[in-house]
């Protein structure tokens, strides 16, 4: 099947609200309301209609056919303990065409002390009342830290960093990999996220994980952070988080130094150390050293 292109789908989504006297506002959100934004056929339509009833579209499966042949649907509202909103009501509609839409639907009154998004576009409004600024990236960029925040982060990166060594040491590959890739990448980014805004004098938005770091960090850390993503064997578990560590006292290194804020170097060498002896300790050890 032949996707559908932006126009066609622009066309669809406004003609709906168009032919229906009930939907009275709609506006489209995230990346494909960004001018700065990399365009690619992947990116979903974030669209919110903003109704005066809601009801005739819960749960309505035969209204939403109107969208595309769908490959699968999910209605997060309407899922396990999520409260019902009597103002709002989700379709996430992946379509067989590839393109996909997450519909939020809104009562029209409470969308009248909603604060959209800064990457937000209106596409219709029939009774002329919704003023929104300019599209722009103001909400996404990242913030300059606190030296609290500094030192949280890098605290939490090297305090977490020995349990993805025990977890290997242990043969425990699942939770090795759980510390690894949910715990100690978190901190990662968020300090190449306050690296990349370093980069770009606090200007610009990085991008979901990290998409914009290539135009603006350097190629070594950018890299590194490649490096860190590896296969589930022990020794490749290893080496992505020794690539990981190197990249986050690089980068921390220099955000500290920017921001003056002081770099726990005496915590990144004990833990460095500890983790070092733990990979070459045998197994069945009764002693760590």
């Amino acid at each position: 099947m032949k996707s559908r292109d932006e126009k066609q789908m622009l066309d669809l989504i406004v003609g709906t609200a168009q032919d229906d006297q009930n939907i009275r506002v709609i506006v489209l959100e995230g990346s494909r309301a960004d001018p700065f934004a990399l365009q690619d056929p992947l990116q979903d339509y974030d669209i919110v209609y903003g109704v005066r009833t809601l009801q005739p579209y819960v749960g309505n499966l035969e209204w939403i056919k109107r969208f595309g042949d769908l490959m699968i649907v999910q209605m997060p509202d309407g899922m396990g303990n999520t409260p019902h909103l009597e103002h709002k009501f989700t379709y996430l509609m992946q379509f067989v065409d590839g393109n996909r839409i997450d519909l939020n639907l809104y009562d029209v009154e409470y969308l009248r002390n909603h604060r959209f998004s800064s990457q937000s576009v209106v596409l219709l409004d029939k009774d002329n009342w919704l003023n929104l600024p300019p599209p722009s990236q103001s909400d996404y960029i990242p913030a300059r830290p606190t030296a609290q925040q500094y030192h949280d982060c890098c605290n939490e990166f090297w305090w977490v960093v020995p349990y993805v060594a025990k977890g290997l040491w242990r043969q425990n590959m699942p939770y090795a990999r759980h510390m690894l890739d949910n715990i100690i990448r978190c901190e990662a980014f968020k300090m190449m996220d306050w690296y990349f805004g370093l980069k770009t004098d606090f200007l610009k938005s990085a991008g979901k994980f990290g998409r914009h770091y290539g135009r603006h960090i350097e190629a070594d850390f950018c890299n590194l952070l490649a490096a860190s993503y590896v296969s589930s064997d022990e020794e490749s578990i290893w080496q992505a988080l020794d690539n990981l560590c190197k990249l986050f006292r690089g980068v921390a290194t220099k955000v500290g130094g920017h921001f003056v804020y002081p770099y726990p170097l005496e915590d990144d060498l004990r833990v460095s150390s500890y983790i070092s002896h733990l990979r070459t300790l045998p197994r069945g050890s009764k002693q760590i050293y």
